[in-house]
């Protein structure tokens, strides 16, 4: 089977970030082709099988056309779609076309476009509605018109493990949050449960911060003004977040907005426990009191974060709990539920029941092809 996936850019995102997953897991067993508007570092974590391709947009009818023309001559049998442009060109490209469509949601942020998608929802050839989560798609279901028959919900996956001794053999505790910096992460909570634990005289631990963006040097500024400065690592951009998440203790995402997140995921894969609000999905990635905890304030955050830095034998027995619980959102799950809903509306129709293997990543690509616009 031939498969274009198509996310309009390679930067980092969570959209993107599974984007390139899917490709590597994807080429593993069919033909797949990453299609894209414009490039950015993410394009070095693809697998050398995969093919891409950049499309140059200038407006979507004519985007459209040429994505129409390039489906017809490479003869592709299904789209999967990330972000909004991608869903509409492609269901403009599939009444020329005829191909299978999917469009894939990974967020709320659509309040402002929605009855082109409401309307083009409709077009035969858009075959699925995916969403990351149950929150999700009750949200969209409550907040738009998509036929109800279309819509499937099909859960982000996870690379990283658990690494035998990656630990740093001391005693110190760590802490962690991996992410943007951005206000909606809400990262300055995670210096408020520094100098909470600080004044209640923890010892010897450590808040680890990977991760980049405008508020950086705004939460530096709070680093130093809560007088934490010891306490508190701003690490940067990150590209091997697998080595970090296995140095840490205990994970805190303290966002008040997230769909499904692929850091929460990663931290339960390699046995942390960790906390969260009650928002989007992370109520189907911690089980809570038994994972992790769902808090609701930033009191109560601070109150558990104490309560797991303090107690090792709770820590521990949640992080094992954890890595159980989010075999659920294993590679080859996550491949199986995709190729079942490619297969059931390919013309072809046949199944396949995949292996998963190591992926390569940052290899070379074996070949690029440009499709500019005249």
């Amino acid at each position: 089977m031939k498969i274009l996936i198509l996310v309009s850019s390679l930067n980092y995102g969570g959209a993107e970030k599974q984007a390139v997953l899917d490709a590597n897991m994807l080429a593993e067993v069919e033909n797949v082709y990453l299609g894209t508007f414009q490039d950015g570092p993410l394009r070095q974590q693809l697998d050398e099988r995969v093919k891409v391709v950049y499309f140059q947009k200038l407006n979507y009818f004519s985007t459209a056309n040429r994505l129409a023309s390039f489906i017809k001559k490479e003869k592709v049998e299904v789209v999967h779609n990330h972000l909004y442009a991608p869903m509409i060109i492609s269901a403009l490209a599939s009444i020329r076309a005829k191909v299978p469509v999917f469009w894939h949601f990974h967020g709320h942020h659509f309040e402002v476009r929605k009855w082109p998608l409401n309307l083009l929802s409709r077009l035969p050839m858009v075959k699925n509605t995916v969403f990351v989560c149950d929150a999700l798609a009750g949200y969209f279901g409550r907040a738009f018109h998509f036929p109800e028959a279309k819509s499937t919900v099909i859960y982000n996956s996870s690379q990283c493990r658990k690494l035998p001794k990656a630990k740093p053999q001391d005693s110190k505790l760590r802490i962690g949050f991996m992410g943007r910096l951005v206000g909606l992460k809400r990262v300055e909570y995670l210096i408020e449960v520094a100098a909470f634990l600080k004044k209640k005289g923890l010892p010897n631990f450590e808040v680890l911060i990977a991760g980049d963006g405008p508020e950086r040097a705004p939460l530096e500024k709070q680093v130093t003004e809560r007088g934490v400065s010891e306490e508190v690592t701003f690490l940067g951009f990150r590209s091997d977040i697998e080595n970090i998440y296995n140095q840490l203790d205990l994970f805190i995402l303290p966002s008040e907005e997230e769909a499904l997140s692929l850091a929460l995921i990663d931290a339960g894969r390699v046995g942390l426990p960790s906390l969260a609000f009650d928002i989007g999905g992370n109520k189907e990635i911690i089980k809570n009191g038994e994972t992790g905890f769902i808090v609701g304030s930033l009191d109560e955050l601070k109150e558990k974060a104490l309560l797991l830095c303090r107690d090792k034998v709770l820590r521990e027995k949640m992080g094992e709990k954890a890595e159980q619980f989010t075999r659920l959102f294993s590679e080859q799950n996550h491949l199986q539920s995709l190729l079942k809903m490619y297969h059931q509306h390919s013309p072809s129709g046949r199944s396949i029941q995949p292996k998963v293997h190591q992926l390569h990543l940052a290899k070379p690509l074996l070949e690029e092809k440009v499709i500019r616009e005249a």
